[in-house]
């Protein structure tokens, strides 16, 4: 009877190979045209690691070519409060305010809902110097037409 090793040094790894090969087809690694990304915040300082993967991943899609907004309501909205950016860090990720500054860099906009923000104490000084604007839940619903793509994180 052929042990386990026996049959994985065979045709097992054959199999395997196939069928890996077969799922990269459905998963192409990188987009021929640029697209259009709403990324939508909706957590706050209460979990910072999905806190800062909005914004990292915003400025990997906007390395990658891509049009990109990032749109925060409720909690999320926190997070452009200095403060707060500067009190966060995640396991194994640099600090928000660093993450921020890079999305920052790359000139991506940031729309806040401003009820959202209000209701939170986040004020106009909080946007300044920023690429940041209130806004409100019909021009955040236009935007998610535009889009070729939103995530909600």
């Amino acid at each position: 009877m052929p042990t386990r090793r026996d049959v994985l040094s065979t045709g097992a790894h054959a199999c395997t190979a196939a069928l890996a090969a077969g799922a990269l087809g459905l998963y192409p690694h990188a987009a021929t045209e640029v697209q259009r990304f709403v990324l939508i915040g909706l957590t706050g300082p209460g979990d910072p690691a999905r806190a800062s993967l909005l914004f990292a991943w915003a400025s990997a899609l906007a390395e990658a070519g891509h049009i990109v907004r990032v749109e925060l309501a409720g909690d999320a909205a926190l997070l452009l409060r200095r403060e707060v950016a500067d009190s966060l860090v995640a396991t194994g990720l640099p600090p928000l305010r660093d993450i921020m500054a890079k999305a920052e860099a790359h000139g991506i906009p940031i729309f806040v809902c401003r009820p959202c923000a209000m209701a939170r104490g986040v004020a106009e000084s909080d946007l300044e110097g920023r690429n940041a604007q209130f806004t409100n839940a019909q021009v955040m619903a236009a935007d998610m037409v535009w889009a070729t793509k939103v995530l909600v994180v």
